[in-house]
């Protein structure tokens, strides 16, 4: 089997738990602009889009405003209590060990993401560490995962592998003709496995790596 030449992840959800404080900051920026909060179910629909996709439409006319209150809640609480999603570390330390080039492609701003890894001292496993903002357009567009595999030295295709946990992540995956690892978070029944087929289909972290590693497996292997 041909291995893999390089992974790539997705941020939240994928790599670092922040669904609650990402929940709590936009609806910091929908009080403070006199909004009502959003529920879970109304989050959830939401947050697939990156803020610079989705301020626009929400807030017509104040996208600015509402864009500064959200910068300026994340600067001020984004690198506090950062959770790790199990056995994140140890796939990075694995794949890293093995010499396996590795990057980050996120719809969290450019600038967050990065002092994120850095913070959590990660950086030293991945090539690249983009956010929103980074290129013309942000997930599920191909063109930030694209330039990010281009500065690594790297071009986009079936031997790359994109891992994530929300259909931007599959759609990007398949817009730049990569291969997409979905995380389903110990949910087998997620609509997106039937909706989009992903080429891998794990529980976690933990099972993502067994898959990497294991020989024999039905899937292209990275070691």
């Amino acid at each position: 089997m041909q291995p893999f030449d390089a992974v790539f992840f997705d941020w939240d959800g994928t790599l670092v738990d922040s669904l609650d404080f990402v929940f709590g900051a936009h609806n910091h920026v929908r009080t403070r602009m006199g909004f009502e909060a959003w529920s879970r179910e109304e989050f959830v629909v939401n947050v697939k889009y990156s803020s610079r996709q989705l301020y626009p439409r929400i807030y017509p006319g104040r996208e600015e405003e509402a864009f500064d209150l959200l910068a300026r809640f994340m600067d001020e609480n984004h690198l506090k209590d950062i959770i790790l999603i199990p056995g994140a570390l140890e796939l990075l330390e694995t794949l890293h060990s093995a010499g396996i080039p590795m990057g980050v492609v996120s719809n969290k701003r450019d600038a967050f993401v990065k002092k994120e890894a850095t913070h959590l001292g990660w950086d030293r496993f991945f090539k690249i560490v983009v956010g929103a903002g980074y290129a013309a357009n942000d997930k599920p567009d191909a063109e930030p995962l694209v330039r990010a595999l281009a500065e690594a030295g790297l071009r986009a295709g079936h031997n790359i592998l994109f891992v994530g946990d929300t259909e931007t992540d599959l759609l990007c995956a398949k817009n730049a003709s990569c291969t997409a690892a979905f995380l389903y978070h110990d949910q087998p029944d997620n609509p997106l496995i039937s909706q989009y087929n992903p080429d891998i289909i794990v529980r976690n972290c933990i099972d993502l790596k067994e898959k990497l590693i294991a020989p024999g497996n039905s899937h292209r292997v990275v070691i």
